[in-house]
């Protein structure tokens, strides 16, 4: 595993999680059956019945553990039949809400045709005792996949896990108006209209880590687009002010209950998000769809301005900065909300959300005016990644990684190993590029995290869905923090497969793959005991040591660690044939090796 990050110092050094990985990191940390049972129950994405729980073994913790990240990761309709299928994701959900199989269909049909509105008032009519809990559940469960969650596996989750330590704060990005405001309530009472149900969970995840958080954001654009049709500006205006101070309060009073070191756990909060328009002339898109002008987006946050809670910086985040006409209208908007309420934002926030084309004197330039904007400046959700034209060849074929290579050494007339040494270079040049400005950052965080957890390769393949291209489902565009995170042992037997190789014994690999978990319990510390494969088995051991290097190409472990450890191992072997003390324990019906 590589971890290629700017060399940049500054107060804030994050990493964004969605809620759904830091669900699934909650559930390794656990460390006792009682702490995985407390944490089933209070987990909305999960049905475990109390039966199921008396069944788990606490001398077999971490099975259960794999069986519940398997179970929570089942719950999420894929990418590809969410994109071409979006009833599976409403079957999904009603299902999983409680819904009884045979008025699925029926649901789905009154939401389609009637919305929230009809699907709020057939709730009430129908399962008037179990309202409020199918309505709380409709809210927060889960349904589609992002960010390739279904393919992330657990050993990868456990390095995120590892890596958090080098880092202090983690991006919390659930706490926008249509991740905390229900659909369905009681619209009489307003009990129960905002839920902090993920923004508490992440928020707690980070106390539990020692770690503060950035809160990720009030105003952003897809509400904007996406979650405020049908209202009149007066009600979008009132509805946005009662859910800001909701927010702020729920923010205060979560820093004054959960501290590190004197100091509250959330120090950033984002208060805009993606303000200008993203093509020219980049106009304030609230006043384009809403009739919402700058005087008015402050006003709506005069609450937030005079109940600000102690410690916490204001951000108005946006992306695209290296755009130079783009950066020049966000620093006017910028000017214009500080002129609407002096004082209001602290930060302002660059996303970086660049790729390889990415021109290094835009970024200094940008970097040049930021420093001259009078406010704190940080790079907010900072990831590189592989443009998407060059991904796919002219027949739609994802290009290997020596493809690119060769790609990019014909381009630059440089020869590089790998591409996460082409990387590191570049993001060698853009540390050294802003560091010269002389600009002094407030925070770097990083978006995604490991080339399997990557928004952009989520948007690639989206588009490949939904447009129906004929090219095919790509699997990283490396722009992770970390590169090369370990794989399962089938993950890699199916890439071999793939990619054509000679499939080899069923011995072999059920012998690779016991024999590629103790190595990795060997590196971790986690277990000192000989490897015991069997003696007999000599093809398969042969076979092994023929394409070690191919499989550590593969699963990203440094050789000179694999190398001591398969040293060991003959070692080990030898020594058991001296002493025979190794019996054959094959089972002559399935060929298994126990």
């Amino acid at each position: 595993m590589r971890k290629i990050s700017l060399d940049l110092k500054a107060p804030i050094d994050g990493v964004y999680l969605n809620s759904e990985t830091i669900e699934l990191l909650s559930i390794i940390q656990c460390k006792s059956i009682d702490e995985l049972k407390e944490f089933a129950k209070g987990c909305s994405q999960l049905n475990i019945s109390d039966e199921n729980m008396q069944s788990w073994n606490p001398n077999n913790l971490e099975s259960v553990k794999r069986e519940l990240v398997k179970e929570y990761k089942e719950t999420l309709v894929s990418l590809e039949q969410s994109t071409k299928d979006r009833n599976s994701v409403l079957e999904s959900a009603f299902t999983q809400i409680g819904i009884p199989k045979d008025e699925v269909k029926s649901y789905i049909e009154t939401f389609k045709s009637e919305g929230y509105k009809g699907l709020d008032i057939r709730l009430k009519e129908e399962h008037g005792p179990e309202y409020e809990k199918l309505a709380e559940k409709a809210h927060r469960f889960i349904a589609s996949e992002r960010d390739q969650m279904k393919s992330v596996s657990y050993e990868e989750l456990l390095e995120i896990g590892e890596n958090l330590k080098d880092h202090n704060t983690i991006l919390i990005a659930s706490g926008r108006f249509y991740d905390v405001t229900r659909k369905i309530y009681d619209e009489e009472s307003k009990e129960n209209k905002y839920d902090f149900y993920y923004p508490k969970r992440g928020l707690d995840f980070c106390a539990r880590n020692g770690m503060h958080a950035r809160y990720h954001a009030l105003l952003d654009k897809q509400t904007m687009e996406e979650h405020l049709s049908g209202m009149s500006h007066e009600q979008i205006v009132e509805e946005l002010k009662e859910y800001v101070k909701h927010s702020i309060d729920f923010i205060s009073e979560y820093n004054r209950q959960n501290q590190i070191d004197g100091k509250g756990i959330i120090t950033s909060v984002d208060l805009f998000n993606e303000i200008r328009g993203f093509d020219p002339p980049y106009q304030n898109m609230w006043e384009e769809l809403h009739g919402i002008g700058t005087d008015e987006l402050a006003q709506i946050f005069e609450y937030a301005y005079t109940n600000k809670p102690e410690g916490v910086t204001y951000v108005y985040n946006e992306p695209f900065l290296e755009d130079p006409e783009r950066r020049k209208n966000v620093l006017e908007q910028l000017q214009e909300l500080n002129n609407a309420c002096p004082g209001l934002i602290d930060t302002i926030g660059t996303q970086m959300h660049i790729d390889f084309n990415q021109s290094l004197d835009d970024i200094r330039r940008c970097f040049e005016d930021l420093k001259e904007s009078g406010v704190k400046v940080q790079i907010t959700e900072f990831d590189l990644c592989l443009p998407e034209n060059y991904m796919f060849n002219e027949q739609g074929k994802v290009r290997s990684e020596s493809e690119l290579l060769g790609l990019i050494e014909s381009k630059t007339g440089v020869h590089y190993e790998s591409m996460a040494d082409f990387k590191e270079k570049m993001v060698t040049d853009i540390s050294n590029v802003i560091s010269d400005t002389g600009i002094d950052l407030e925070g770097v965080t990083y978006w995604s995290i490991s080339d399997t957890l990557d928004h952009n390769l989520e948007r690639t393949n989206r588009k490949t869905f939904k447009e129906n291209l004929n090219r095919e489902v790509a699997t990283t565009r490396y722009a992770g923090l970390y590169a090369g995170q370990e794989r399962e042992p089938e993950e890699i037997e199916n890439q071999f497969e793939d990619e054509k190789t000679e499939k080899k014994p069923n011995a072999f690999s059920k012998f690779f793959s016991n024999l590629f978990n103790r190595i990795k319990k060997i590196i971790k510390g986690e277990d000192t005991k000989m490897l015991d494969a069997p003696l007999e088995d000599k093809q398969a051991i042969d076979e092994f040591k023929k394409q070690f290097d191919e499989f550590n190409d593969r699963v990203h472990v440094p050789k000179s660690v694999l190398r001591e450890n398969r040293e060991r191992y003959e070692s080990e072997q030898q020594s058991i044939k001296d002493n025979n003390i190794v019996e054959n324990t094959r089972d002559s019906e399935d060929g298994t090796i126990r």
